[in-house]
């Protein structure tokens, strides 16, 4: 007469944890097709949406080539038996089917901010960001299990919710940037000739990429440190900074600093959402130190000319154009 099985050795069965001699204890058992039966169904319903018949008729095909020394009764138990642990084939089928579903059906959310424009939101782990003007941020509606991932294209200020389980990471054009829980500030502006990575608190990884996005250089910043890439030469530059002077824009104020003229003009675009065509001969000639708070951008232009008397600037809509009058400065130096 068959025994009964003990639900412990079917778990340990199950799990292929189990010694040659048991295995018969449960070949003998009058439970065990019943409970394989159930766990099968069970996982039939989560799968349903998958080709369980191929995954089925694969697994006949294999037990129907085992030459024949099981009773129709083993036969039948084996068949169920293959499925759960020789050697779990259906737990690896449906671990990779959640992961591959999960990726593909990631939904992906984008914030935008025009010329001129600021924004504050908050991130699906609770992390609040500032993106400043002309950016554009790209993360997912809810993060993965094991990685928050985000991407940036221009200017944000990041506040990142602590989660050692889940790193924090935000993807340039160039760099990675890689915390746990900081706050810092990125620069990633594509007409820029840098990106800057500038940390308040915390620790933040950065993370070079060459042109097949592999890292080849990393940097690690403490608080007050600036890690500068600049992407022509390819050179990262650490300094320790005043970080209050890089994320002013948070309170309205733009702080420039001993910036060349194309520079100027291109924080002036996206401030003020003009476009400046700027002489080329004038893009690396003079530097400016000034700030910015609550000026209209014709009055900073007439202070630039008032410092630097050859300019000259033209208004067309939201079109500028500045050049030089080089006829006046050679009569200044005679």
């Amino acid at each position: 007469m068959k025994q009964k099985l003990n639900k412990n050795l079917f778990a340990r069965f199950y799990w292929d944890i189990i010694s040659e001699n048991e295995k018969d204890e449960v070949f003998n058992s009058i439970e065990s097709v019943e409970m394989l039966e159930k766990e099968w169904n069970e996982t039939n319903k989560v799968l349903e949406t998958n080709n369980l018949e191929e995954i089925k008729r694969k697994i006949d095909l294999q037990l129907n080539s085992e030459k024949a020394k099981f009773s129709i009764f083993k036969n039948r138990f084996l068949r169920y038996a293959a499925i759960f642990t020789i050697p779990l084939l259906l737990g690896a089928i449906y671990y990779y089917t959640a992961i591959y579903n999960s990726k593909t059906e990631l939904v992906w959310l984008e914030k935008k901010t025009m010329r001129g424009e600021r924004i504050e939101f908050i991130l699906p782990d609770g992390s609040a960001v500032s993106l400043n003007s002309d950016s554009k941020i790209i993360y997912p509606q809810e993060f993965e299990e094991n990685l928050r991932e985000i991407k940036l294209e221009g200017e944000a200020y990041f506040e990142v919710k602590k989660n050692k389980q889940k790193p924090f990471v935000v993807k340039t054009k160039k760099l990675n940037i890689k915390v746990l829980g900081t706050v810092f500030n990125i620069k990633s502006y594509e007409s820029d000739s840098f990106i800057e990575t500038t940390l308040l608190s915390g620790k933040v990884s950065v993370e070079v990429k060459n042109n097949e996005d592999k890292i080849y250089r990393k940097a690690i910043l403490t608080p007050n440190q600036q890690a500068k890439y600049y992407t022509e030469s390819k050179n990262l530059v650490l300094d320790k900074v005043d970080v209050n002077r890089f994320v002013s824009w948070k309170q309205g104020k733009l702080i420039i600093e001993n910036k060349s003229f194309i520079e100027v003009c291109r924080e002036l675009e996206r401030r003020y959402d003009v476009d400046i065509y700027l002489e080329k001969t004038l893009h690396e000639k003079y530097f400016y130190t000034f700030t910015i708070t609550n000026e209209q951008i014709d009055e900073i232009l007439n202070n630039l000319k008032r410092i630097t008397e050859s300019l000259v600037i033209k208004y067309e809509n939201k079109k500028i154009h500045i050049s030089e009058n080089k006829s006046s400065k050679k009569n200044k130096n005679k």
